[in-house]
């Protein structure tokens, strides 16, 4: 899943996800617009906070 669909699903804030990964809701915002890649820590951190919903290969290609 996309972490952009993840945080809609969610009823989630960039700034909320991004309190909650222990980053910057602009890094967020790069990671939800394909603008960044998560380094192996972050996807790892992302994949646990989203319970595995979001994992590194949802980074991997955009629906854009």
């Amino acid at each position: 899943m996309k972490l952009a669909k993840y945080l809609k699903l969610k009823g989630m804030t960039q700034q909320q996800f991004a309190d909650k990964l222990g980053c910057t809701q602009n890094y967020v915002c790069k990671l939800v617009h394909y603008q960044s890649w998560p380094s192996r820590e972050a996807a790892e951190a992302i994949a646990e906070v989203t319970q595995g919903k979001v994992t590194a290969n949802d980074f991997l290609f955009s629906d854009e």
